[in-house]
Protein backbone atom coordinates (compact mmCIF):
# COMPACT_ATOMS: atom_id res chain seq x y z
CA UNK A 1 0.00 0.00 0.00
CA UNK A 2 2.94 2.57 0.72
CA UNK A 3 4.54 1.79 -2.65
CA UNK A 4 1.40 2.34 -4.23
CA UNK A 5 0.38 5.94 -2.47
CA UNK A 6 3.91 6.55 -3.18
CA UNK A 7 3.53 6.36 -6.72
CA UNK A 8 0.35 8.10 -6.89
CA UNK A 9 2.15 10.99 -5.23
CA UNK A 10 4.64 11.10 -7.84
CA UNK A 11 2.26 11.21 -10.21
CA UNK A 12 0.46 13.71 -9.08
CA UNK A 13 3.39 16.00 -8.40
CA UNK A 14 4.11 15.41 -12.01
CA UNK A 15 0.51 16.99 -12.91
CA UNK A 16 0.87 19.59 -10.86
CA UNK A 17 4.19 21.19 -12.31
CA UNK A 18 2.48 20.81 -15.75
CA UNK A 19 -0.79 21.71 -14.93
CA UNK A 20 0.43 26.07 -14.24
CA UNK A 21 -2.34 26.88 -16.29
CA UNK A 22 -5.70 25.91 -14.71
CA UNK A 23 -8.99 27.21 -17.00
CA UNK A 24 -6.83 30.50 -17.85
CA UNK A 25 -7.46 32.47 -20.83
CA UNK A 26 -11.05 31.58 -21.91
CA UNK A 27 -12.17 35.23 -21.23
CA UNK A 28 -12.35 36.74 -24.46
CA UNK A 29 -15.30 35.06 -25.55
CA UNK A 30 -17.10 37.60 -23.43
CA UNK A 31 -17.84 40.97 -24.75
CA UNK A 32 -16.16 43.25 -24.41
CA UNK A 33 -14.87 46.11 -21.52
CA UNK A 34 -13.37 46.29 -18.55
CA UNK A 35 -15.21 43.82 -16.75
CA UNK A 36 -13.90 41.12 -18.64
CA UNK A 37 -10.01 41.07 -17.51
CA UNK A 38 -11.98 41.03 -13.78
CA UNK A 39 -13.39 37.52 -15.23
CA UNK A 40 -9.25 35.96 -15.96
CA UNK A 41 -8.15 38.42 -12.90
CA UNK A 42 -10.37 36.22 -10.82
CA UNK A 43 -9.67 33.13 -12.45
CA UNK A 44 -5.57 33.37 -11.60
CA UNK A 45 -6.63 34.29 -8.52
CA UNK A 46 -8.94 30.90 -8.15
CA UNK A 47 -5.72 28.97 -9.57
CA UNK A 48 -3.62 29.88 -7.21
CA UNK A 49 -5.64 29.27 -4.64
CA UNK A 50 -6.49 26.12 -5.88
CA UNK A 51 -2.39 25.03 -6.14
CA UNK A 52 -1.71 26.68 -2.76
CA UNK A 53 -4.46 23.69 -1.63
CA UNK A 54 -2.57 20.73 -3.81
CA UNK A 55 0.57 22.16 -2.12
CA UNK A 56 -0.84 22.30 1.20
CA UNK A 57 -2.21 18.68 0.79
CA UNK A 58 0.98 17.51 -0.32
CA UNK A 59 2.45 18.16 2.70
CA UNK A 60 -0.34 16.43 4.74
CA UNK A 61 0.21 13.15 2.41
CA UNK A 62 3.62 13.08 3.13
CA UNK A 63 2.97 13.09 6.71
CA UNK A 64 0.86 10.15 5.98
CA UNK A 65 3.57 8.49 4.31
CA UNK A 66 5.90 9.15 7.02
CA UNK A 67 3.91 7.51 9.48
CA UNK A 68 5.20 3.94 8.07
CA UNK A 69 8.21 4.59 10.20
CA UNK A 70 7.28 6.51 13.05
CA UNK A 71 4.27 7.99 14.87
CA UNK A 72 1.58 10.18 12.92
CA UNK A 73 1.95 13.69 13.42
CA UNK A 74 -1.68 14.78 13.99
CA UNK A 75 -0.94 18.34 15.22
CA UNK A 76 0.89 19.19 11.84
CA UNK A 77 -1.36 17.20 9.76
CA UNK A 78 -4.15 19.36 10.84
CA UNK A 79 -2.81 22.35 10.42
CA UNK A 80 -2.28 20.99 6.78
CA UNK A 81 -5.99 20.01 6.42
CA UNK A 82 -7.42 23.17 7.69
CA UNK A 83 -4.71 25.23 5.38
CA UNK A 84 -6.14 23.15 1.48
CA UNK A 85 -9.75 24.07 3.16
CA UNK A 86 -9.34 27.88 3.53
CA UNK A 87 -7.42 27.80 -0.05
CA UNK A 88 -9.98 26.02 -1.60
CA UNK A 89 -12.98 28.12 -0.02
CA UNK A 90 -10.84 31.02 -1.44
CA UNK A 91 -10.80 29.54 -5.05
CA UNK A 92 -14.44 28.90 -4.90
CA UNK A 93 -15.21 32.61 -4.17
CA UNK A 94 -12.93 33.39 -7.24
CA UNK A 95 -14.47 31.05 -9.66
CA UNK A 96 -18.16 31.98 -8.39
CA UNK A 97 -17.28 35.74 -9.11
CA UNK A 98 -15.93 35.08 -12.39
CA UNK A 99 -19.34 32.95 -13.38
CA UNK A 100 -21.20 36.07 -12.17
CA UNK A 101 -18.95 38.62 -13.58
CA UNK A 102 -19.48 36.19 -17.18
CA UNK A 103 -23.11 35.76 -16.53
CA UNK A 104 -23.61 39.33 -16.45
CA UNK A 105 -21.59 40.71 -19.45
CA UNK A 106 -22.49 37.81 -22.14
CA UNK A 107 -20.80 36.15 -25.14
CA UNK A 108 -19.31 37.04 -28.29
CA UNK A 109 -21.56 35.21 -30.81
CA UNK A 110 -18.57 35.00 -33.52
CA UNK A 111 -16.47 33.83 -30.62
CA UNK A 112 -19.36 31.25 -29.41
CA UNK A 113 -18.99 29.63 -33.45
CA UNK A 114 -15.39 29.23 -33.04
CA UNK A 115 -15.76 27.04 -30.14
CA UNK A 116 -18.79 24.91 -31.36
CA UNK A 117 -16.76 24.20 -34.90
CA UNK A 118 -13.70 22.97 -33.56
CA UNK A 119 -12.47 19.06 -34.09
CA UNK A 120 -11.53 18.50 -29.74
CA UNK A 121 -11.58 14.67 -30.80
CA UNK A 122 -8.56 15.16 -33.24
CA UNK A 123 -6.69 17.73 -30.44
CA UNK A 124 -7.72 14.86 -27.66
CA UNK A 125 -6.42 11.83 -29.46
CA UNK A 126 -2.95 13.97 -30.99
CA UNK A 127 -2.14 15.19 -27.54
CA UNK A 128 -2.95 11.73 -25.76
CA UNK A 129 -5.04 13.60 -23.19
CA UNK A 130 -7.40 11.64 -20.58
CA UNK A 131 -10.19 11.04 -22.70
CA UNK A 132 -12.65 10.57 -19.73
CA UNK A 133 -11.67 14.31 -18.33
CA UNK A 134 -11.08 15.75 -21.95
CA UNK A 135 -14.79 14.42 -23.43
CA UNK A 136 -16.30 16.59 -20.16
CA UNK A 137 -13.62 19.83 -21.16
CA UNK A 138 -15.58 18.88 -24.67
CA UNK A 139 -18.89 19.02 -23.41
CA UNK A 140 -18.46 22.44 -22.20
CA UNK A 141 -16.52 23.50 -25.07
CA UNK A 142 -18.04 22.97 -27.60
CA UNK A 143 -20.99 24.80 -26.56
CA UNK A 144 -19.39 27.73 -25.77
CA UNK A 145 -20.22 27.62 -22.48
CA UNK A 146 -17.28 28.77 -20.66
CA UNK A 147 -19.30 29.53 -17.41
CA UNK A 148 -19.78 25.61 -17.22
CA UNK A 149 -16.23 25.78 -17.34
CA UNK A 150 -15.84 27.83 -13.95
CA UNK A 151 -19.10 26.17 -12.58
CA UNK A 152 -17.71 22.48 -12.71
CA UNK A 153 -14.20 24.01 -11.44
CA UNK A 154 -16.34 24.88 -8.16
CA UNK A 155 -18.62 21.41 -7.96
CA UNK A 156 -14.42 19.63 -8.33
CA UNK A 157 -13.63 22.21 -5.42
CA UNK A 158 -17.17 21.24 -3.10
CA UNK A 159 -16.03 16.95 -3.96
CA UNK A 160 -12.10 17.76 -2.58
CA UNK A 161 -13.64 19.75 0.78
CA UNK A 162 -15.81 17.30 1.61
CA UNK A 163 -13.16 14.76 1.38
CA UNK A 164 -11.13 17.00 3.22
CA UNK A 165 -13.79 17.40 5.94
CA UNK A 166 -13.98 13.41 6.71
CA UNK A 167 -9.88 13.71 6.92
CA UNK A 168 -10.06 16.57 8.83
CA UNK A 169 -12.46 14.90 11.05
CA UNK A 170 -10.72 11.99 11.78
CA UNK A 171 -7.20 13.66 12.00
CA UNK A 172 -9.19 16.21 15.09
CA UNK A 173 -9.71 13.21 17.34
CA UNK A 174 -6.71 11.52 16.67
CA UNK A 175 -7.37 8.97 13.91
CA UNK A 176 -4.99 8.02 11.04
CA UNK A 177 -7.18 8.81 7.71
CA UNK A 178 -8.02 5.69 5.97
CA UNK A 179 -5.86 4.84 2.96
CA UNK A 180 -8.61 4.81 0.68
CA UNK A 181 -9.70 8.16 1.59
CA UNK A 182 -6.22 9.35 0.96
CA UNK A 183 -6.50 7.65 -2.62
CA UNK A 184 -9.71 8.93 -2.73
CA UNK A 185 -8.16 12.58 -2.26
CA UNK A 186 -5.26 11.95 -4.72
CA UNK A 187 -7.85 11.22 -7.51
CA UNK A 188 -10.30 13.94 -7.29
CA UNK A 189 -7.10 16.51 -7.39
CA UNK A 190 -6.07 14.91 -10.26
CA UNK A 191 -9.25 15.12 -12.13
CA UNK A 192 -9.53 18.77 -11.09
CA UNK A 193 -5.99 19.44 -12.37
CA UNK A 194 -6.37 17.75 -15.45
CA UNK A 195 -9.76 19.60 -16.20
CA UNK A 196 -8.41 23.10 -15.22
CA UNK A 197 -5.82 22.18 -17.54
CA UNK A 198 -6.83 20.97 -20.67
CA UNK A 199 -9.73 23.90 -20.17
CA UNK A 200 -7.10 25.90 -21.06
CA UNK A 201 -4.98 23.58 -24.01
CA UNK A 202 -7.86 23.26 -25.54
CA UNK A 203 -9.21 26.88 -25.36
CA UNK A 204 -5.83 28.57 -26.57
CA UNK A 205 -6.00 25.60 -29.10
CA UNK A 206 -9.39 26.87 -30.77
CA UNK A 207 -8.35 30.73 -30.15
CA UNK A 208 -4.81 29.82 -32.12
CA UNK A 209 -6.34 28.61 -35.03
CA UNK A 210 -9.26 31.84 -35.09
CA UNK A 211 -9.16 35.32 -37.13
CA UNK A 212 -10.96 38.41 -35.44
Amino acid sequence: MKKIISVLLFFLFSVHTYALIYCNDLNCIFTDGSEKILIEDNVVAGAIHFLHSKANTDLLLMEFEKSARQDFNFSLSLEYVEKAMAELEAAKVNYARAAEIGERIGYIEKKMAWFKDYDYDTFITKNNLNKEIAGIVKGYLINADILGVYKHSINNINELLNILYLIRDKVKVNEKPDISTCWMLLQKYSDATLFGNYSTQMGLEILSNCEE
